[in-house]
């Protein structure tokens, strides 16, 4: 029995660097600048991680309305952020466009963002990014490169529009693949 304490020892030593390597190298999700909680009470936040880098926007022209010539309503939620202003890495403004054929959209309704061909129920994610205040350049998803839009809350009441969203789009001056994921949404909207 004297001779166990040995064995226990030399175990420990050996799993100490492993616990060790974990330290030493974190994940780098755990690193990134943390945004704002996703809420449901019209705090006015649009924020979302850009290839792990926070995009801590605020909103700017979101509205839901009727287009009578077409026959459908129309949701255009989109969030700026100027510290990406003349940027070719990041976008200045991201936003997510729907098409929808009711004035009521549930809670908890999930669109598929691909391609906008101002169809009733199509919705796309899209990008602005600006090399200079007189060169920007548009993006948005499509069939191969897409994402979703879950609504949480969509109140006409109170006009509320809260959600959660992610999608993949290109960069256009790049054409690196810009993944935009953690999105939140807590805006006003306007009719």
């Amino acid at each position: 029995m004297k001779h166990k304490w040995p064995l226990y020892l030399l175990a420990f030593m050996l799993l100490l660097p492993a616990s060790r390597c974990e330290k030493d190298n974190p994940d780098p999700q755990d690193q990134r600048e943390p945004l704002p909680p996703a809420t449901q009470d019209g705090r006015g936040t649009f924020a979302c991680y850009v290839n792990d880098k926070a995009f801590i926007g605020r909103p700017y022209n979101c509205f839901f309305q009727y287009d009578p010539q077409n026959g459908r309503y129309y949701l255009s939620l989109t969030g700026n952020y100027n510290e990406y202003k003349d940027n070719i890495n990041y976008p200045w403004s991201i936003g997510i466009d729907v098409s929808y054929n009711t004035w009521q959209i549930s809670n908890d309704t999930l669109f598929y963002l691909m391609v906008f061909i101002d169809s009733i129920n199509s919705a796309e994610g899209n990008i602005f990014i600006s090399r200079t205040v007189s060169d920007s350049k548009f993006s948005h998803t499509d069939s191969t490169l897409t994402g979703e839009l879950h609504i949480t809350r969509f109140d006409l009441q109170e006009y509320i529009v809260s959600g959660t969203f992610w999608f993949n789009v290109l960069n256009p001056y790049t054409g690196d693949t810009l993944h935009i994921t953690d999105g939140r949404l807590d805006v006003r909207i306007s009719n």
